[in-house]
């Protein structure tokens, strides 16, 4: 009995190592999404000021506000706003999110509460146009 249970722990941990490093292992797509974002479009680009990142995490258009619950909703996605979050628009690196009006266009990277809330971290006003409506 006791050589079988030494055979099982030795043909075991190979495969139990593997699993438990495997569970470690970020997803690359996931990893792309929230660290590298939406590549903008080279001829978006070119229209925005150098002070614009290479890539949002997501693109949308401004559909509604609550500023007394500091909540803006950008395309139906609710996101709480603070006094640490950053807007910038084709004019100014430093905006308020008073900037932020309906129907804007932007890019914005924001961060997932521990309660599942989306904290809105950066916003980018974009170009008429620039994103499509839903």
């Amino acid at each position: 009995m006791r050589n079988y249970v030494n055979t099982f722990l030795l043909l075991s941990l190979p495969i139990i190592l593997v699993g438990m490093t495997a569970a470690f292992i970020p997803s690359t797509s996931f990893a792309n999404q929230q660290i590298n974002g939406r590549l903008i479009d080279p001829v978006l680009k070119s229209k925005l000021p150098d002070y614009y990142p290479d890539r949002f995490l997501r693109m949308g258009i401004v559909t509604g506000a609550d500023p007394e619950n500091r909540i803006i909703t950008i395309s139906s996605t609710p996101l709480t706003h603070g006094i640490n979050t950053k807007v910038h628009t084709l004019n100014s690196n430093f905006a308020s999110i008073q900037n932020l009006t309906i129907d804007t266009p932007v890019g914005f990277n924001y961060f997932v509460g521990a309660d599942n809330t989306l904290f809105l971290t950066e916003a980018w006003v974009l170009p008429e146009g620039s994103v499509l409506a839903e």
